[in-house]
């Protein structure tokens, strides 16, 4: 047999022991006549010979390998291509340098190949192996091919020991782990540098509770393809990994449920991140810190935390592209993206977000270039989320979107806007529903807020919110339970009835904006009830409401609005009795200061009437003459002479009425006391003085504006 293996080596033929058929050496009941053994001592010379071999190498197919293959330091001179082989002792390269190495279709008990140097290809495709591969610090000039190959578990790398560590390993082509390759163990690549791509397409990586396949620090210059079928039962790592051009993880599946079922920590992707199709994950998928060149898609991908809580974290990610959860997105347990950067958009269009009485999407500082959608128009599924959904201090360079969603969170924060700068609009329109609080607390929109058609089975937290456009919120199916815009400004309102709460559910104190919408109710009476629906009484917004008015040249309904505030301090405030009192008079007299005209006419019929009282008195001769001058004995008004001012009975009413003025009708004429009717008109006349003063004061109130109070 050494004969026939070197003379078909020298020959560049292979040596097919079998002939035609179908021959399978990796079963472990084949029997072996004896004249298919070949004895590795033999390999080995044919393998170093001196002689002249050709460059083909040794060539065999169907041959059982018999004797140590300890080959460590060797320098084998050509290629080893086993084909259909069985070999009884694992193999050992460890130091060697080889021209080319084969084992396709093999049984082999073990190989080890550390610091191993090969000028060409390592196929080890479709083998079978009963102990572990090690590849430590080797250098490949070209290919690790292990497509289709098995790795068989054993007790000597059951758990704690690795069906392949490749750790530092070296290749300036790509490393094939795909076509229903199987490792029973984990997988160890961490460091290696692979020139080409790493192709895991349909692979199987079998460690159930551990590392089923650690990639860590680890430089691809092409693709990662974990697709197609992969399966890994186990931990998947790629931390701090660097993938120039994508990694693939479409219509994988992930299992680790105990905790991480793929980590990628501070990976960086020169291209797309990608778990699309029928991804799944079960386990926390950590990419925390990692660096995205593409777009990071997610789009039809199932993320189950199973135990550990966590469905995706990916606390302070850069992500170049877009960030795409659409479709039928599923998550089970918290989306953490903290501290994010999106240079693209975050696009959730007809994703499901689910973590009951958690957050749903954690992503507080959140920074996106581009919109925020969770839903549009073009989407037959909507987005919906149970649980709560955090945006808190997120910076939005375009619109934040949702069209028909569903925020679900009835003890919770439903969305959470809190501090966020949004440069575009914020529209929640189309049958959206929030069931719990919507938090703009101190938030600050560049467009149009925009709740129309939608349900919120909660609380509006806008406090301290900052709106340059429309505030938009009408035809609302259910009113909302509480409503808190204080100190918010806004640039119009444009609502109706239906977003109003219910009486008490209101906080308006210090909201201002600029104008009301020509469709928003905008009478006084119609104002006036919404600002009532506020608990107890708070001047600013009647302030407001009357300064938009005025702004606008309704000066009318700006005092009428300027009146009901007054009316309403006495109602709703918190006043004494006497100050309650006070302001009910003087807004019954003078309008509380915005209707002077009430003193000015009430003069007028005090006027009137003591005209007449006066007509009436010296027609009776119920006045005399009471100066200094005055004749003795002193005579009535009817014998008014040359020698004595007459009585003049509309300079002595208007003197009367108005006592500062002095037309000296009172210095020379007053009532008698003789009979109840002198009497009664001169206590009339005191009482008429009295009035006066009272109206003339309030008239001078009111003109003066004194009177009013805001």
């Amino acid at each position: 047999m050494p004969d026939r293996v070197l003379a078909a080596a020298q020959c560049g033929e292979q040596l097919d022991l079998v002939g035609p058929g179908q021959f399978d050496a990796r079963k472990p009941d084949v029997v072996w006549p004896s004249d298919r053994e070949v004895s590795a001592a033999s390999l080995l010379a044919a393998l170093t010979a001196t002689k002249d071999v050709h460059p083909r190498g040794v060539r065999l197919r169907g041959a059982r390998i018999v004797g140590e293959i300890d080959w460590e330091w060797q320098h084998l001179r050509v290629p080893l291509d086993l084909l259909d082989c069985a070999l009884d002792a694992p193999v050992h390269l460890d130091h060697a340098t080889v021209t080319g190495l084969s084992l396709v279709r093999c049984r082999v008990p073990g190989f080890t190949a550390e610091h191993l140097v090969s000028a060409s290809s390592v196929r080890l495709s479709r083998s079978v192996f009963t102990g572990s591969i090690q590849l430590k610090d080797a250098s490949v000039d070209g290919e690790v091919v292990l497509s289709g190959a098995r790795i068989e578990a054993s007790q000597r790398h059951q758990r704690t020991r690795f069906a392949i560590d490749a750790h530092r390993l070296r290749t300036t082509g790509s490393l094939n782990l795909e076509h229903r390759f199987r490792a029973e163990g984990a997988v160890n690549l961490s460091g290696v540098r692979i020139g080409g791509s790493l192709q895991c397409s349909g692979g199987h990586f079998l460690n159930p509770g551990n590392s089923a396949l650690t990639v860590s620090d680890a430089e691809v210059k092409g693709n990662v393809h974990l697709t197609n079928g992969f399966e890994a039962q186990g931990r998947v790592a790629f931390n701090r990994a660097r993938v120039e051009g994508n990694l693939s993880c479409d219509g994988g599946s992930f299992s680790n449920a105990e905790g991480d079922a793929l980590t990628a920590e501070r990976v960086s992707v020169g291209g797309a991140l990608l778990m699309r199709g029928r991804f799944s994950a079960l386990g926390r998928v950590r990419l925390s810190g990692a660096r995205v060149g593409g777009n990071l898609e997610c789009s039809h991908g199932g993320f189950d935390s199973a135990a550990s809580g966590d469905a995706i974290q990916a606390n302070g990610i850069q992500v170049e592209g877009d960030l795409l959860m659409r479709g039928r997105f599923r998550s089970s347990g918290r989306i953490q993206l903290d501290n994010a950067r999106i240079d693209g958009s975050l696009d959730g269009d007809g994703a499901t977000l689910a973590n009951p009485g958690g957050p749903a999407l954690q992503a507080a500082n959140l920074s996106v270039g581009g919109d925020v959608r969770f839903d549009d128009e073009a989407t037959s599924d909507h987005f919906r989320a149970q649980g709560d959904v955090c945006l808190s201090g997120a910076r939005v360079g375009g619109s934040v979107v949702c069209v028909g969603g569903s925020f679900i969170s009835p003890d919770g924060l439903a969305l959470d806007l809190a501090d966020a700068q949004i440069g575009g609009n914020l529209w929640m329109t189309g049958n959206t529903t929030v069931q719990g609080t919507l938090s703009l607390l101190r938030s600050r929109i560049q467009g149009d807020f925009s709740f129309m058609a939608s349900t919120l089975d909660g609380e509006l937290s806008a406090r301290g919110m900052t709106l340059a456009g429309n505030f938009s919120w009408a035809r609302s199916p259910h009113r909302p339970r509480r409503v808190d815009l204080r100190r918010a400004q806004v640039g119009q309102i444009d609502d109706d009835e239906s977003s109003w709460p219910e009486w008490g559910g209101l906080l308006i104190d210090g909201f201002t904006y600029d104008r009301l919408s020509a469709r928003a109710p905008s009478s006084p009476r119609e104002r006036l009830s919404w600002i009532r629906r506020q608990r107890g009484f708070m001047p600013e917004p009647y302030q407001q409401l009357a300064q938009v008015y005025r702004r606008n040249g309704q000066l009318a309904e700006a005092t009428t609005v300027a009146m009901a505030q007054q009316d309403d301090l006495r109602r709703r405030g918190d006043l004494g009795f006497a100050a309650k009192a006070w302001n009910w008079f003087i807004g019954r007299s003078l309008g509380h200061g915005y209707r002077p005209a009430r003193a000015a006419w009430f003069l007028v019929a005090l006027y009137l009437l003591t005209l007449g009282a006066v007509v009436l008195g010296a027609r009776s001769d119920a006045f005399i003459q009471t100066g200094e001058i005055a004749p003795q004995p002193a005579v009535t008004s009817s014998h008014c002479g040359p020698q004595y001012p007459c009585l003049a009975p509309l300079a002595y009413s208007l003197e009367s009425v108005v006592p500062i003025l002095n037309l000296h009708q009172r210095d020379h004429w007053q009532p008698r006391s003789t009979t109840f009717a002198d009497r009664a008109l001169r206590d009339w006349l005191y009482l008429s003085t009295v009035l006066g003063y009272a109206g003339t004061t309030l008239l001078a109130a009111g003109l003066s504006g004194l009177a009013r109070k805001t």
